[in-house]
């Protein structure tokens, strides 16, 4: 009996254009910081913005194109959005693609607690202070898990779990 072929998942056109879009993004925030450009980087910012919205209308979302995006946004309420929206992808692309080796398995949680921590901030920063703890405490376990993982002191960055713990105690504070 022959054993069923694996399906490969094709890239969508969207898919692919909307990671085309995303790495010139990427280097382009490098040169405009690079120049101090501060007009180039909101337009930069703007047309990655609606390249991300576009691509989402047309059902094609990863979980970076969001978080890079809510990194980039200075809107509390956007920077939400983006981020909750990165979540959704990167459990969907866990399901899809689950991890394979502890960098694998690093990314996944050590995004997972990130996501987390920026909308905590953002919730923090609108006053909404009891959510904001909800989610850092969602984040905290996550992280441990992440900075736990063989790979993680080798290259990457670190540390996550003591900033969300930091914020934490500062909320506690007010």
């Amino acid at each position: 009996m022959k054993t069923p072929r694996k399906k490969t998942r094709q890239p969508r056109p969207v898919g692919t254009c909307l990671h085309r879009q995303w790495r010139e993004f990427v280097e382009r925030v490098h040169e405009c910081l690079d120049h101090k450009d501060e007009l180039a980087l909101e337009a930069l910012i703007e047309t990655f913005r609606a390249q991300v919205q576009k691509a989402a209308a047309a059902g094609v979302e990863t979980s970076i194109t969001w978080h890079s995006l809510g990194m980039w946004t200075w809107s509390s309420e956007e920077r939400i959005e983006c981020f909750r929206r990165a979540l959704h992808c990167i459990a969907q692309e866990e399901v899809e693609s689950p991890p394979t080796d502890d960098l694998g398995r690093w990314t996944y949680l050590h995004y997972k607690a990130l996501c987390r921590f920026e909308i905590a901030r953002a919730f923090a920063t609108q006053g909404q202070i009891g959510d904001a703890k909800n989610l850092l405490e969602e984040a905290l376990p996550y992280a441990r898990a992440a900075e736990d993982l063989p790979v993680q002191g080798k290259l990457l960055e670190g540390n996550l779990e003591g900033k969300i713990a930091g914020e934490l105690m500062l909320l506690d504070v007010e």
